[in-house]
């Protein structure tokens, strides 16, 4: 199921992608890329979130997804909101997604 956290910001597994129709004003975004091999989120990750921020200035709709919208898709949204809202941190972000997706996994160790 793809899990609105804020208006313009999802998170979903892959799966919940299969047969979806797409307007124009919606884009996707594979959370796997943004880690290497080993799992871990890959180095210059804040850089390349930036687009992601700047296409939600843009009223665009993002999801981002992998594989079961758990960890990684999580993460991801969790740093956008603490550069969309100045005054959160990881766990501020976290909860507030929890809200929402309460199956999420917090991943402190991929850092803020």
């Amino acid at each position: 199921m793809i899990t609105w956290v804020i208006p313009q910001l999802a998170i979903a597994e892959v799966s919940d992608l299969d047969g979806i129709t797409l307007d124009t004003d919606t884009l996707l975004v594979d959370a796997r890329l943004y880690f290497n091999k080993k799992g871990d989120p890959i180095k210059g990750i804040d850089s390349e979130l930036a687009i992601v921020e700047n296409i939600l200035q843009y009223n665009r709709r993002v999801i981002v997804f992998c594989d079961g919208g758990m960890d990684r898709s999580p993460f991801i949204v969790a740093k956008v909101l603490c550069v969309l809202f100045d005054d959160y941190e990881m766990g501020d972000a976290y909860r507030f997604i929890k809200e929402k997706r309460p199956h999420i996994v917090e991943h402190y160790e991929w850092g803020e």
